[in-house]
């Protein structure tokens, strides 16, 4: 019986390696913490504001390299400059390692800033900027 074990090592070990490869693809994934089905909630507090908004991810789009995002290239741009009538964005920055929310409440353009992101992470705290102005803290998270 002693002789069959060296036998069925490698059947086993072979077993579990596709298992071992896929979780370890989902962990390297350029664009975590974001992926495709998430709906984000961004809540922001300053010192007479408070704004939130929600932000559904139904795909990760590559806007440009190293950039993704929720919307195409035009769109993010328009987000980015803060067109009162584009659609909110979140965006995940890779060279500059920074996760950012933008969006409007209310006639003001609103960005949340979190450097730094953490692959793994569900909740992230940044900085609330509007204008080049920092104006609180925001929390974002998904679900």
């Amino acid at each position: 019986m002693h002789k069959l074990l060296p036998l069925a090592l490698p059947l086993l070990l072979a077993a579990c390696s596709p298992a071992l490869i896929g979780r370890a693809g989902e962990a390297s994934s350029p664009s975590a913490p974001l992926a495709a089905g998430q709906t984000w909630r961004v809540e922001a507090m300053g010192r007479l504001l408070g704004s939130s908004v929600t932000i559904a991810l139904p795909q990760v789009v590559n806007a440009r390299p190293g950039i993704y995002s929720n919307l195409g290239l035009a769109e993010l741009n328009a987000a980015q400059q803060g067109r009162g009538d584009a659609k909110a964005a979140v965006a995940l920055n890779t060279t500059g390692s920074a996760l950012l929310f933008y969006w409007n409440d209310g006639g003001t353009d609103y960005e949340c800033r979190v450097a730094d992101p953490e692959p793994g992470g569900q909740t992230f705290r940044g900085t609330l900027v509007s204008n080049d102005t920092r104006l609180g803290t925001c929390t974002a998270s998904w679900s």
